[in-house]
């Protein structure tokens, strides 16, 4: 401790030394760039709606950044096998303009809601926020193009 004008002062602490808030800083760089990498959707799914109702039936996932449900929706429905659903999934983005619009014409009223199209685009099923993989395949098995095979 020092005196200064008849009182004592403490010592100001030392600075940590440059390396280590070099360290530190790339560390909490480096642990961001991680959680937003791991908060991006796995999967390529394709977001042209243009697509529902084109012969083809349809699953379509309302989706917003970093929502976990909408994340989980799509970790589920990129599980499934390719040959298991024969649907085509699709991705409504509820922060673009399409995809809101898409989202409010079918009444999808927030992320992580699956919707399900016949192939003409005739809304079958909305399911909010599947559970598991079997949840999904047992709606598609209801669409109409699916009862026969």
């Amino acid at each position: 401790m020092t005196q200064h004008n008849g009182r004592k002062r403490r010592s100001e602490p030392k600075p940590f030394p440059r390396w280590l808030r070099w360290t530190l800083s790339l560390g909490v760089i480096a642990g961001a760039a991680v959680l937003i990498i791991t908060l991006l959707p796995s999967g390529a799914l394709d977001q042209d709606l243009t697509r529902v109702g084109q012969g083809q039936p349809t699953g379509v996932i309302t989706y917003e950044t970093a929502h976990p449900t909408a994340i989980g929706v799509m970790e589920r429905v990129n599980r499934l096998d390719a040959g298991s659903a024969d649907v085509e999934f699709l991705v409504a983005n509820l922060g673009t303009p399409e995809g809101e619009r898409f989202a409010q014409h079918h009444d999808l009223p927030g992320p992580g809601i699956l919707a399900l199209f016949d192939g003409e685009g005739k809304l079958h099923a909305r399911i909010f926020a599947p559970e598991s993989e079997a949840e999904i395949l047992d709606a598609v098995a209801t669409l109409p193009a699916n009862e026969q095979r």
